[in-house]
């Protein structure tokens, strides 16, 4: 086995083949589409922000209004770099990259204007292969036609952005270069690596037929490769498509007066697609509107928001439509519209989120989409964006994953060296000595160390593990597989630790604050054993009282009257924090 050791050579030799284009996703950010109240620029709109754990809620001024259509792109290190809804690119200022409007040109306009940027997927942002410092961005700009009542694009085009330009806020280098020229379905632009780990694959569907156009994106630029007839011909509506993580699958969803599925294989040495799984939905029976996909980060389950319902698939089973397994239902929260389910994406911290089909504040989240069954875990408004979100979820394909070891097409030498990386939660609020490790390790591991810091290991992927009594511990994964290995470390407070009335490096968050309906408490890195949040008014009257634990807890504010409160956070008669609290109407 090849050890990996931190030279600078060897860093160096990483950054090319693993780290670059390994935290493109972790940045999201969130448009709140017709801003009620706040029809003037710029905007206070949400950011998702993978780069903590659990992620950080905050709120830029921005200018560009984001819809479903909608691209946010971040360096290898995770800071963002631009986004875009299709029309114009926005730098990490929130000012209009230099040459970055007049994306789509005036000719291919919709015939009802800046509407065709509410379509998902009409546009993708890739890395060029061998270049940290360009991106390609594919797009596609749409009509609308009245009659025949139709959705269809006549191209698809890409623009290139150099990162060094204009002392590192991006340029324009290249706009609206045509990469197919035909009439083609709205949106469901998604990709996956080659399987020689470095070039990309772009699927789109001819409109209204079942030909598909291949693209292959190289160092040099993006270019058709096939065109393919494969399966059933893909109707209009709104859609969206996913690869597997590891790219061995492609589905693709159509919402119409009827709604399909259509799940196949994928070749990433050929780029073809092969055995076509087909399955009807009905809206009368379902309620479908506005359908969205996702797949677990083990390539192993495929969920469906349904508009009220999610359902979970089993892509590794004989017959997959068989395996459907409803794993969450609208509870009927209205905030202040429907909280329904719309488009889905898995993100950088495993779990997957989903956007909901109208203005709300919340994201859901299916907390372990490894899981089967119930298991998974779906948690409705799991997210608060403090802010309300039209309908925004950026379009990203996995970033994390490498060359097909000993296929034919693993022509360039790339190695997957595994990065470790994991996530953890308490599964009982009471039992806080159970912790359950989530892995997030990627290119390729084929084996699992855990070390708990108290004397125990473990070889399980995902272990729970439970630690015998309160203390600090240094928790570590190693992952390795024949071309190397690699460590992760998180420092771990469970219970009440330390001596007197101190607790070690406790990190505790409150926001927003102000407040509406509600305020998120996020404790980092500590496992408590019995916190509370208590809120009192100002003549000391306890009006609240909420056990917190580790991570993302929502404290809901519901009934109580507009005005100026205390919190304090408790552990066992350890004061974690105080402070004011406003709440607003």
């Amino acid at each position: 086995m090849k050890s990996v050791q931190f030279t600078l050579i060897t860093i160096l030799y990483l950054t090319h083949i693993n780290i670059q284009a390994q935290n493109h996703d972790h940045v999201w950010l969130f448009g709140s589409g017709l801003h009620f109240g706040n029809p003037s620029p710029p905007h206070s709109d949400s950011r998702l922000d993978f780069n903590f754990d659990p992620p950080l809620v905050t709120i830029d001024p921005r200018y560009m209004i984001l819809t479903d259509n909608c691209i946010v792109t971040s360096d290898f290190d995770g800071n963002l770099l631009f986004y875009s809804s299709g029309k114009s690119i926005a730098n990490a200022n929130h000012q209009t990259m230099a040459y970055g409007s007049g994306l789509n040109p005036d000719d291919y306009a919709s015939s009802v204007g800046a509407t065709y940027a509410l379509f998902p997927q009409g546009i993708l942002t890739i890395p060029v292969p061998g270049d940290p410092e360009k991106y390609y961005i594919l797009h596609a700009p749409f009509q609308l036609y009245d009659d025949p009542f139709a959705f269809i694009t006549f191209a698809l085009m890409f623009t290139t952005v150099d990162m060094t330009g204009f002392n590192g806020n991006g340029e324009v280098i290249a706009k609206n270069e045509t990469i197919i020229s035909d009439s083609l379905g709205v949106g469901k632009l998604t990709s996956t690596k080659h399987a020689n780990g470095r070039d990309w694959w772009v699927l789109c569907n001819e409109w209204r037929t079942n030909n598909y156009y291949t693209v292959l994106v190289t160092p040099d630029e993006p270019e058709v490769i096939r065109v393919q007839s494969v399966g059933s011909p893909v109707k209009d509506g709104l859609a969206q498509a996913v690869f597997s993580p590891d790219g061995t699958k492609y589905a693709v969803v159509n919402g119409d007066i009827d709604t399909y599925i259509r799940i196949f294989d994928f070749d990433r040495c050929s780029g073809q697609l092969s055995n076509e799984i087909f399955m009807e939905y009905s809206r009368t029976v379902h309620n479908i509107l506005s359908p969205g996909l996702a797949i677990s980060s083990n390539s192993r389950f495929l969920y469906f928001s349904a508009t009220d319902t999610i359902y979970q698939y089993d892509l590794w089973t004989d017959d997959i439509p068989s395996s459907e397994i409803v794993v969450g239902e609208y509870d009927g929260n209205v905030d202040p519209f429907q909280n329904l389910f719309y488009l889905a994406q898995l993100a950088p911290d495993g779990k997957i989120y989903i956007s909901a089909p109208n203005g709300s504040a919340y994201l859901h989240v299916i907390e372990n989409p490894n899981e089967k069954g119930l298991a998974c875990n779906f948690n409705q408004r799991g997210v608060n964006l403090l802010n309300y979100n039209g309908t925004t979820l950026p379009n990203n394909p996995n970033f994390r994953l490498g060359p097909l070891d000993g296929s034919p097409c693993d022509t360039l030498g790339l190695d997957n060296i595994p990065i470790a990386k994991f996530r953890y939660e308490q599964p009982d609020s009471i039992d806080y000595l159970t912790v359950a490790f989530r892995d997030l390790s990627y290119y390729e591991p084929a084996t699992w160390h855990w070390d708990f810091g108290d004397n125990t290991t473990s070889q399980d992927t995902s272990p729970v593990h439970v630690f015998a009594q309160d203390g600090t511990y240094e928790v570590c994964l190693t992952v390795s597989n024949d071309n190397g290995e690699n460590t992760f470390c998180r420092t771990l407070f469970l219970g009440t630790v330390g001596t007197g009335n101190a607790i070690p490096a406790v990190e505790v968050s409150l926001f927003p604050n102000p407040c509406r309906e509600g305020v998120n408490v996020v404790v980092k890195d500590y496992l408590p054993k019995d916190a509370k949040v208590v809120l009192y008014d100002a003549l000391g009257q306890r009006h609240k009282v909420q056990t917190v634990q580790t991570g993302w807890n929502t404290v809901r504010l519901d009934g109580l009257r507009s005005g100026l409160y205390f919190y304090e956070i408790w552990e066992k008669g350890i004061l974690l924090k105080s402070g004011k609290l406003i709440k607003i109407e």
